[in-house]
């Protein structure tokens, strides 16, 4: 693997867990909000 391969790599495994993660915090806002 050249250096451009693993930036491209560590790049689309940031986006896909930062994904997760939104999702998560989003829905625990939410479900704070729905409870009150």
């Amino acid at each position: 693997l050249d250096r451009g391969d693993m930036l491209n790599k560590f790049y689309c495994i940031s986006i896909i867990f930062m994904q997760f993660y939104l999702q998560g915090v989003i829905g625990k806002v939410g479900d704070d909000l729905i409870e009150e």
